[in-house]
């Protein structure tokens, strides 16, 4: 029985992952409308863009199994119309980015060889491992200008499909193997190499010749990252920008917020959330799915733990006092406490971001909050909160005076959590 319980709550509610069953996926039927028409686009490039906690990654997981041809969620919204009559049969190469990818060239070698849950470039290939292995082997030993051929069985003889050597540059060398995918695999609809936290690579500057380069009918891009504007997101890559379609995800309407609860209550049938609680959630949440998965989650895990079959205030309560206490997500406990140290007065400035009304706030505002409290000198405690050592900053400089949370969700967070001091 428990086994049973904890296997369905954890399907109906995500704090942890994005979202990969479709079932669970709830809204966002306009961004889905506009991946859709873009992967049928002739080289058309997908970026996806937003804040952090606001569904970017299960929205590309969504995308990647519409393009592999589940039909699920575009049935669901009514969308199945704009996918063509034989349905679309992309091979997906989905790859997360992380700090240490410095550059695209970088990116590049991820993308080849994969990691650790993504198979490698060359497993589309015929014997894609073997090949992997022979090109390996052959890059190491191989002096300049060497040609480095890859070959493939075809009706009994060897064929060189494509060739790579030392002085060709990586987009060519990386073009040639996406050239020998299309060729082996003339079945499927074409390629979307997806990269999910693309924000993390330190120099793009090359990006917009890898799009150029490599795009066409059959081979296609989606990038996606925490951003508030896109041009954070991509850098200056103007010379692409009839290619790209944006998606902009924005916070979740409330409506779109109770439907989350309301398809997890389903799955978790007979537990039911009692409507009030299911308002206090979305309250808290702030738009964010995020909080809704797990104030939804954690409240439901009490309910059950102690055999009631409605979640109520009760339940919700002890999830919140979690929350407020930093049990209940570490990371964020963690954030606060190095931001906050021993200094009382650093946390009531930083609470008074949170609480300021703007996404860009002030500090002039901030700062006549603050000193009708008793600080007489805020833009010195500003600098843990700014560029704190050895930690990510919370507050990001915008513009002359005006700041924003690095996190928005982390913002959220602030303003639930009890005061320290």
């Amino acid at each position: 029985m428990c086994e049973d319980f904890m296997d369905k709550l954890n399907k109906a509610f995500h704090p942890a992952e994005e979202i990969k069953d479709p079932k669970f996926f709830i809204g966002r039927g306009s961004e889905i409308r506009e991946a859709i028409q873009a992967i049928r686009t002739p080289s058309s490039f997908l970026a996806l863009w937003g804040k952090r906690g606001i569904g970017k990654s299960s929205l590309a997981r969504q995308i990647s199994l519409i393009a592999e041809g589940n039909n699920t969620l575009p049935t669901a919204l009514g969308l199945k119309n704009l996918l063509p009559s034989k349905g679309l049969n992309y091979i997906v190469h989905y790859i997360n980015c992380d700090k240490s990818i410095i550059d695209i060239n970088q990116l590049l070698d991820r993308i080849l060889h994969g990691e650790t849950n993504t198979p490698s470039l060359f497993s589309y290939l015929k014997d894609g491992e073997k090949k992997l292995e022979r090109f390996e082997r052959v890059k190491k030993v191989s002096g300049g200008g060497k040609v480095m051929g890859l070959g493939a069985e075809v009706g009994g003889e060897e064929k060189a499909i494509y060739s790579i050597t030392e002085s060709q540059s990586p987009f060519q060398k990386f073009k040639n193997i996406l050239g020998a995918i299309k060729q082996q695999n003339s079945d499927k609809s074409g390629i979307i190499i997806f990269i999910d936290e693309f924000d993390l690579v330190q120099n793009k500057s090359t990006f917009s010749s890898l799009i150029k380069t490599c795009s066409d009918s059959y081979i296609k891009f989606c990038v996606a990252g925490i951003s508030t504007a896109l041009g954070q997101l991509l850098g200056d890559h103007v010379s692409i920008t009839r290619q790209i379609r944006s998606i902009n995800l924005e916070v979740m309407p409330k409506e779109e917020l109770l439907l989350i609860i309301n398809t997890a209550e389903k799955e978790l049938y007979p537990l039911t959330f009692e409507p009030n609680v299911k308002h206090e959630i979305i309250g808290a949440s702030e738009g964010y799915p995020f909080f809704v998965h797990l104030l939804g989650h954690r409240s439901a895990l009490h309910a059950w733990e102690v055999g009631s079959k409605n979640v109520n205030e009760a339940h919700l309560k002890i999830a919140l006092e979690s929350l407020k206490r930093g049990s209940l997500h570490p990371a964020y406990e963690q954030l606060y406490q190095e931001g906050v140290k021993h200094s009382p007065q650093r946390e009531i400035l930083l609470r008074a971001f949170a609480d300021a009304l703007a996404e860009e706030v002030c500090t002039t505002d901030v700062y006549e909050v603050v000193k009708d409290l008793g600080l007489t000198n805020p833009s010195q405690l500003m600098k843990e909160l700014t560029s704190p050592d050895g930690g990510p900053p919370i507050l990001i400089h915008t513009r002359d005076r005006y700041y924003r949370f690095q996190d928005p969700v982390f913002r959220t967070y602030v303003k639930i959590r009890n005061w320290k001091f």
